[in-house]
């Protein structure tokens, strides 16, 4: 695994396309490590890695990726075992990788 991961936090006006381009240009330069969180761009982050790994199936075994859970926009966090298995389950079906 890389020592430096890329964060995705700013996907919000990203394409597939352009999640796609910069998923092999990273793995291109040994950055195999990827950071999302649900509350990046509302899930929209993790979808559009979804969407890409959805159409290209062959990269998700060249990456780490990693998701964070238990910020609720607006009130602070949530560390219950209930909310983050929840949105931990929402997370793995937006990215759709199955784990």
């Amino acid at each position: 695994m890389s020592r430096i991961a890329l964060g995705l936090m700013r996907l919000d006006f990203s394409t597939a396309g352009q999640v796609e381009k910069l998923i092999e240009e990273s793995l291109k330069m040994g950055i195999d490590k990827f950071d999302l969180a649900d509350i990046y761009g509302n899930g929209h982050s993790e979808k559009l890695v979804g969407e890409v790994l959805k159409k290209r199936p062959e990269l998700r075994q060249k990456m780490y990726i990693q998701t964070k859970v238990g910020i609720v926009k607006g009130k602070g966090y949530d560390l219950s075992h209930d909310y983050i298995v929840e949105h931990t389950k929402q997370c793995i079906q937006r990215i759709g990788c199955g784990y």
